[in-house]
C-alpha cells in the first residue's frame, strides 16, 4: 500500500506566491541597481574627460579661474558647495533598493533553507512509512502462518478428542454387555 502525498495546501501555494513576488523584486533591484552602476560609470567618464581637459589646459584654467574668482569676490559672496537634492535623494533611494535586497534575499534563503527542512522531514517520514509497511506485511504474514498452524492444531485435537470418545463408548458396551460379576480389564 503505497501513500499519496496531499494536494499541495493553502501555506505552500503562499509561499510560492510570496518566492515569485520575492523573485520579481529582486530582478527589478538588480535591474535598477545596474542602471545605477551604468549612471556612476557615466559620471567617472565624465569626471576622467574633464579632468584631462584640466590637465591639458591647465594653464588657460588656471588664468580663467584667477580671473573669474577676482570678478566673483567683487560681485559675490562666497558659497559652500552644496550637494545635489536629485543626486542625494537618487543615492539614499539606491541605498534603500540595496538594503531591501539584502533582506529579499535574506528572506528568499530562510524560505528556502524552511523549505529544505520539510523535504528533509517528509522523505524521513516516507521512510519511516516503509519501514512500518513492511513491518506489517512481515507481521500479517506470520499471523497467517500462526493462524493455519491453529487450525490444523484444532483439526488434530478434534481429530484425537473424536477417537477418544469412540474409543470410550466401545469400551462401555464391552462394559455393559458383559454379563459376568468378574471385572474385565480394558486394557
Amino acid at each position: 500500500m503505497a501513500p499519496t502525498i496531499a494536494a499541495a495546501g493553502p501555506n505552500s501555494i503562499a509561499k510560492k506566491e510570496e518566492e515569485e513576488e520575492l523573485r520579481k523584486r529582486n530582478q527589478e533591484l538588480e535591474r535598477e541597481l545596474k542602471e545605477s552602476r551604468e549612471r556612476e560609470e557615466q559620471m567617472r567618464k565624465d569626471f576622467v574627460y574633464k579632468k584631462r581637459a584640466l590637465h591639458i589646459g591647465s594653464s588657460i584654467t588656471t588664468i580663467f579661474l584667477r580671473q573669474s574668482k577676482k570678478k566673483q569676490s567683487k560681485k559675490m559672496a562666497p558659497t559652500k558647495a552644496v550637494a545635489d537634492p536629485k543626486s542625494i535623494a537618487k543615492k539614499e533611494e539606491e541605498e534603500d533598493l540595496r538594503k531591501r535586497n539584502k533582506e529579499l534575499e535574506r528572506e528568499l534563503k530562510q524560505s528556502r533553507e524552511r523549505e529544505e527542512g520539510m523535504r528533509k522531514q517528509l522523505t524521513e517520514a516516507w521512510e519511516r512509512l516503509k519501514v512500518v509497511e513492511e513491518a506489517e506485511e512481515r507481521l500479517c504474514s506470520q499471523l497467517g502462518e500462526l493462524e493455519a498452524e491453529s487450525v490444523n492444531e484444532a483439526r488434530a485435537y478434534n481429530a484425537r478428542i473424536l477417537s477418544l470418545m469412540d474409543q470410550l463408548s466401545k469400551a462401555n458396551l464391552v462394559v455393559n454387555n458383559h454379563p459376568s460379576p468378574t471385572p474385565l480389564s480394558i486394557l
